[in-house]
């Protein structure tokens, strides 16, 4: 299983410090997504239309 990891990370260290950085309290998925999703509504504020592709197996 290890392997899978190391296939994402560099290194041992480098799937710890991702293990430390998501499992900090401080962290969540919303505080992660903040700044792109408040870019992307800037970015497409004064567009006509959006259209928006949506998974029902995953919502935030």
């Amino acid at each position: 299983m290890v392997n899978q990891y190391l296939q994402v990370f560099k290194n041992a260290s480098e799937l710890k410090r991702s293990y430390e950085f998501f499992t900090n309290p401080k962290t969540s998925f919303q505080r992660i997504v903040k700044s792109s999703h408040e870019q992307t509504a800037k970015r497409v504020n004064n567009l006509p239309l959006i259209l928006s592709v949506g998974d029902k197996l995953f919502s935030i």
